[in-house]
């Protein structure tokens, strides 16, 4: 087997990375838009 390029390493663990934050961050602010919803977006509608 050829040996890996350590940029091709460096490479797969950065897009890792920035896949993983990404979904992080949609987990994360969906989970405060739904908590928002319930408090500001009712406040709006009844107003």
């Amino acid at each position: 087997m050829e040996s890996i390029p350590v940029f091709a390493i460096i490479i797969w663990i950065v897009e890792g990375l920035v896949v993983l934050a990404a979904l992080i961050a949609i987990i994360y602010f969906g989970v405060r838009r739904i908590k928002n919803y319930d408090k500001e977006d009712f406040e709006h509608r009844s107003n």
